[in-house]
């Protein structure tokens, strides 16, 4: 036995190392209209009364290539289930992006300028980019995308 496999099993022995993790699961999936493609709204209703762990997938495709996308993962900052009819989640505020698609100009944007989103089981998705220090919205980005809800779950 080597001596790390020995120390782990110490470690587990103590209660010191916890080999248990949570998992994600997917909720509910719908398209760009809000049409439901996989799994429950009301599953998802339910994981926000219980107060789980919420992780959003979106995915935005350019118009003139379907084929090109980028699809963006968050943990929202701010959830609201509206009288289990829909869920609305809003991004953490965070410096934007010079781009999203070319992956050779990946860098920040300017640092005073954030962005945050709106998205919805509704398949809306509101991106507003605003200056930080004046507060004045220098952006706004209507648009539909398919979303993914996952919950965690012990």
């Amino acid at each position: 036995m080597t001596l790390t496999k020995s120390l782990m099993m110490v470690l587990m022995g103590l209660g010191a190392c916890n080999t248990a993790h949570a998992e994600w699961q997917l909720l509910y999936e719908h398209d760009r209209q809000g049409q439901q493609l996989k799994g429950s709204k009301n599953a998802l209703f339910q994981a926000i009364r219980d107060g789980q762990k919420l992780r959003v997938v979106w995915r935005a495709s350019r118009s003139n290539d379907p084929t090109a996308f980028v699809e963006h993962v968050i943990e929202p900052a701010f959830v609201t289930n509206a009288s289990d009819q829909e869920v609305f989640v809003q991004t953490p505020e965070h410096i934007g992006q010079t781009s999203y698609w070319d992956t050779e100009l990946q860098d920040f944007n300017a640092p005073a300028v954030v962005w945050r989103g709106l998205l919805s089981t509704t398949g809306r998705f509101m991106a507003v980019w605003y200056d930080r220090g004046s507060g004045q919205v220098v952006r706004r980005m209507p648009q539909r995308v398919p979303i993914k809800w996952f919950a965690e779950f012990d």
